[in-house]
This record gives structure tokens, sequence and C-alpha cells, in this order.
């Protein structure tokens, strides 16, 4: 390297390295002359997708001159110095992202540049990328920085990253300082970050005298989740502006106290805003109380009320479980009425699949024979699916071969729901026959849910369709199946094209205890999707073999996502299932959404326990994963043994 290189370098507040790293200080520098010169709003997006072009562009004007020469001519040449935009601002910060922990140093730099268009850069992406040193620069900008709008991309970097010691600085935060989008921003984060000190400050922030402010008080506390927020909310049910009544409504619902029924039942019949007064009826519905049975049948029986507010009640009032529902839904689908009274009606519909009996299902097959809008029809086989009773597999085979191709679909859903084997062979057929894409996908997706092994050769042969999401499906439902015949056509997919496939075959060996998984699934600890990172911190876990947990111990250090690295400290401390049980705790929302799917596919007892556990959590996807998760475990029986590993070849895990 010459000299004029290492003081380069020097400059950039980077290591002398690689060419690779030198590249990486350009592209940063490049980037905070961009944030400087358009306010980060420069850069178009689509520009920014193609980066092969633009690295290549790059390498090729450093060898003709110096940065300063050539960040000036890349301007020149993107015609950027006129385009200013805010979806701008968010790609240059991305590339700073992409570009992780070698960024480190000019970012910290950044923090401190006059600009504050620069300062708000380096601290969103810090709040990224992660690391003690991104946390501690984050914590004095969110204290001492004259900007507002870098004050607030502080607080929001500090809960992405769970800095829990940060708590005493929000809280001070959320109601001291003098900015409102900083406030509003404060409050969001203390929601994120998912503490339960975060508590009271949220509380006083409800009397905030801005109502954005107030509105994000409210969504935060629904987000923790803690009954301490309860008479808090429930005062600020009647505030004069509407997305704040809205947020605590909402909020309401998500944290499921029962002492919420009587002011969510009075906004349910009273609030002048209609979409407030079904965000009421979901909210009763969530919470799951009987004593709102008659709020929630007052609503739906208003021949005034407006038609969504009867859809949301229906539907909610399908989700109180309470069996005196079904008359009074079965009666709700004989209305007739135009496109407002067919959304009613499948309120009332989906209200059944909710409710769950099974001597709904008449109901639900004379809809479904009946109606002309296509969208009732996907609806009743998508709640003859929940119901999730064997009696529906007979009429939803007879319906799939005369159906147009979006309400097939549906009914593909249903039977793999469902899950009984009897539906197996119309699926192979159907597969077999070919169709559009996403119905192909549709049925590998059934067919994995099901679970029968008879599947296994033609999964298998569809790990070479060209189409990526077809191969995609194929593993995962291979995984979902758990056979030792699929062994082979796994461990050649480990070489397909597509990250994603190549990750999803992995993590289908990890089920079957293969070692030759371990080093794409190393790969997928570094992919930017959560994921795809959560799946490779899954299947390295049930693994546990030696050069799982060096990857796991990599993984923890180097992942790029805070949440991703605990969770890989978490399986190194208790691996295989335990891990994935221990997530469904956690307070994102995401993570625990992928730790319920992932015990699905099971073979420890302790995971239809866990799932059953979580059938009331306060995010909906939880609560489907959960519901479908624990019922497949339930149908195909899950044992303490790992499944057949079939012989051992290369790489294979000894024992």
């Amino acid at each position: 390297m010459s000299k004029e290189s290492e003081e380069d370098l020097k400059t950039s507040g980077g290591a002398a390295g690689g060419g690779g790293h030198r590249l990486a200080i350009y592209v940063i520098l490049a980037a905070a002359f961009l944030l400087i010169f358009g306010g980060l709003g420069i850069f178009s997006y689509r520009r920014l997708a193609m980066p092969e072009y633009r690295t290549a562009s790059l390498l090729s004007k450093l060898r003709d001159g110096g940065l300063k020469s050539v960040v000036v001519q890349w301007l020149k040449d993107w015609d950027i110095l006129d385009r200013y935009g805010g979806d701008d601002r968010e790609a240059v910060v991305e590339k700073l992202v992409e570009i992780g922990p070698d960024a480190m140093p000019t970012l910290l730099k950044g923090l401190k540049d006059e600009a504050p268009s620069v300062r708000w850069g380096a601290a969103e992406a810090l709040g990224r990328i992660g690391g003690r040193q991104a946390i501690s620069a984050l914590e004095t900008a969110l204290r001492d920085d004259s900007a507002g709008e870098v004050r607030a991309s502080a607080a929001r970097g500090l809960a992405l990253l769970g800095d829990t010691d940060a708590l005493p600085l929000l809280t001070t935060a959320v109601k001291d300082d003098g900015d409102e989008i900083v406030r509003a921003a404060v409050a969001k984060s203390l929601g994120c970050l998912g503490e339960r000190q975060g508590v009271p400050a949220l509380m006083a922030a409800l009397e905030d005298e801005v109502a954005n402010v107030r509105a994000a008080a409210a969504e935060a506390l629904g987000s923790l989740g803690d009954p301490l927020a309860v008479p808090a909310l429930v005062a600020a049910i009647n505030d004069l502006h509407e997305e704040v009544r809205s947020g605590v409504v909402v909020a309401l619902g998500s944290i499921g106290d029962a002492r919420a029924v009587p002011a969510l039942a009075a906004t349910l019949k009273g609030d002048e805003d209609a979409r407030i007064r079904g965000e009421a009826g979901t909210a009763l519905g969530n919470i799951g109380d009987p004593i709102a049975f008659a709020a929630l049948e007052g609503a739906i029986k208003n021949a005034e009320e407006e038609e969504p507010v009867r859809e949301s009640a229906a539907e909610a009032l399908g989700m109180l479980g309470d069996p005196r529902a079904l008359p009074l839904l079965e009666a709700a689908l004989k209305e007739e009425g135009d496109k407002e009274a067919q959304d009613y009606r499948r309120g009332a519909v989906r209200g059944l699949g909710r409710l769950g009996d099974p001597r709904a299902l008449p109901a639900l097959e004379d809809v479904f024979e009946k109606a002309e809008d296509k969208w009732l029809r996907q609806t009743a086989a998508e709640a003859m699916g929940r119901i999730g009773n064997p009696r529906a597999v007979t009429f939803l085979l007879s319906a799939l071969a005369r159906e147009t191709e979006d309400v097939r679909r549906s009914i593909v859903e249903a039977l793999g729901d469902i899950g009984d084997p009897q539906a197996m062979p119309a699926l192979l057929d159907l597969l077999a026959s070919g169709g559009g894409r996403s119905s192909k996908e549709t049925l590998i997706e059934a067919i994995g849910n099901i679970g029968d092994p008879q599947a296994v050769r033609t999964l298998a042969a569809l790990l070479k369709d060209p189409e990526s999401m077809v191969r995609f499906w194929a593993a995962v439902s291979l995984g979902e199946i758990g056979d030792a015949g699929a062994v082979a056509a796994l461990v050649e997919t480990l070489a397909d094209k597509d990250e994603n496939v190549r990750l999803v075959a992995a993590y289908a060996l990890g089920l079957l205890r293969r070692d030759e998984a371990v080093p794409v699934l190393t790969e997928g600890l570094h992919s930017k999707s959560e994921w795809a990172a959560f799946a490779a911190v899954a299947g390295l876990s049930r693994l546990n073999s030696p050069a799982a947990r060096e990857a796991l111990n990599a993984g923890a250090r180097e992942a790029r996502g805070a949440e991703i690295r605990r969770f890989a400290q978490q399986a190194l401390r208790t691996p295989g299932e335990e891990a994935l049980i221990l997530e469904l705790n956690v307070r994102s929302g995401s993570l625990r959404y992928y730790a319920a799917r992932a015990l699905a596919h099971s073979r420890d007892p302790a995971a239809l326990q866990a799932l059953e556990a979580v059938r009331n959590d306060r995010d909906s996807s939880v609560r489907d994963a959960a519901r479908k998760g624990a019922r497949r475990l339930r149908r195909l029986g899950p044992s303490g043994d790992a499944p057949d590993r079939g012989p051992e070849g290369p790489g294979a895990s000894g024992g």
C-alpha cells in the first residue's frame, strides 16, 4: 500500500487493511458527501439498487484520481445534485449499514459533524449496525445533540439495539425534551425496548399537550402489554383527537385486560368515528371476555350502524368463543344487500371460523355454494380450514375442481390447515397438473402442512424446478415432513443459486440433524433478513454439534441484528427446542412468530405445551401460528426422539 493510501485511510478514520476495506472507507465517505450535499435526499432508490455497477464504476475511478475527485465525479455522473427526496435519505443509510462494522469509525466521526443531516444519517446507521461504541455514541447524541431529528434518530437506534441502560435517558426525554417529534419518537422507542420500567413515563405522556405524542404513548403502552397502564388508557379513551382515541383503543385490545371492556363497549356504541368504533369491536374480540357479548350483539343487530363496524363486531363475536354467537352469526349470513352488506357477511363468516364450532360447517358450505362473490367463497373456505374439522374435507375436495384459481388457492390452504391425509392424493394430482406459480407454491405448502411422507419423492423432484419460490417451498415442506428419504436431494440443494433456497434446505437438514447444513446456516447468520438469520440460529441450535456451536458462537458476536445476536447467545446456553420456547416470550412480535412457526416442526413434546400457552398472545400472527402449530403437533404426535437420520454421509453429525 502506498504512503498516500495509508494517509487516506488514517484521515477517514479507518485502519489499514485490504482492498475491500479501502473500498468500504471510500464508499462511506462518498455516502457522507451525498448526505451533506443533498440533505440526505440526493440518491434515487432505483440507482442504489445496482450495487455491482456502482462498485465497478467507483473502482475504475479510484485508479484515475484522489478521493475528492472521485466523489465529485460520482455526483456529476448520476446527476444527483438536483435530486432531493425522503426515500433517498433512507437509501443512503441502507448503503452505510451494508458496510457493517467497518463503517463504525467514520460513522462515529459523522455523529459529530456540523451538518445535522450528516449526524442524522450517522445515528440511523449506528442504530442498525450496533455494538458498544454505537450505544455509547447514541446515548450522548440523545442527551446532547442540538438537532431534534438527530435526538429522535438516536432514541430509535437505542431501542433497536435493546439498550436497557438508556431507560433513564429515555424516560426523561419523553417528559422533558422540548421537541414534540423527539418526545413522540422516544415514546415509540420505549415501546420497542419492551421494558416495564418505561410504563409510568408513558402513562404520564398520555397527558402531553401534543396529540402525536399522546398517540405514540398509547401505541407504546399497547406494545408493552402491561395491565398497569389500563386505568390511564381508559381515562384517555375520550381524547378530543381521533388518532389518540384510536391508539388507546388498539392498545387496550393488545393488553387484553377485562377492566377495559366497559369503556370499549361505550366506544363501540358511541364514538363519532366509525373507524374507531370498528377498532373497539376488534379490541373487545381480542380481550375475549364474555361480558363483551351484549355490546357486540347490539352492534351487529343495529341496522343503522355502518357495515364496516358490524363486520368488525361479527368477527369479534366469534373470537369470544361463546356458543351463543353461533345462531347470531348464522343469521347474519342470510342478510342481502350491496357491497358493504357483503363485507358484513364476510365478517360473520370469519367470526364462525374463529368460533371454531364444527356445527357451523353446514352454514359455511351453504354460503360457499350460493355466493356469487368470489371473496365470500374464499372467506368461507378459509373459515372451514380454521375450524379444522375433517368433516369439511369432502366438501372442499368436491369444490376444488370447479372453482377459479383464486378460490381454489383458498381451498388448498384450508385443506392444508385441516391436515387430513385423505386430501393428499387430490393435492398431488393437482400439483402434477401444473398451474400458475402461486398456485403451485400454495399446494406445496399445504402438502408440507399435512406432513405425509408419500409426498417426499414429488417434493424432492421440485427442488430442481426453474422457479426459485417453488424450490423454496419444496425445501420448507420437506423439512416439515422430516423424512430421511429427502436428505440426498436437500444436500444437493445446498448449492442452489438462490440464497433463500439454500438456507431453507439447510434448515430442513437441521431438522434431520445433518451437519452438512452448517456452512449454509453459518452464511445465513449474516443475512440482512431477520427471518433468514432467525432460521439460521434455530437450525444451528437444533444441530448443537461442535461445528454448529462454533458457528453460533461467532453469530452471537457478529450477526447483523441485536435481537439475532441475543437469540444466538440464548441458543448457546439452552440449545434445541428450549431456545425456541424461550423466544415465545420475547418482546419482538416477529421473533415470537418465527419461534411459533419453528416449533410446529418440533419433535419435542414440550413444544406442544409451549404453543398452547401462547394461543392468547397479543399479536394475532403469533396466535395464528401457535394455533396451527399446536394442531399439527396434536395430529402428527410429537416424539421425543430425533427423526431417523438415514445413512451417514460426508459431514453428517455422529450421534
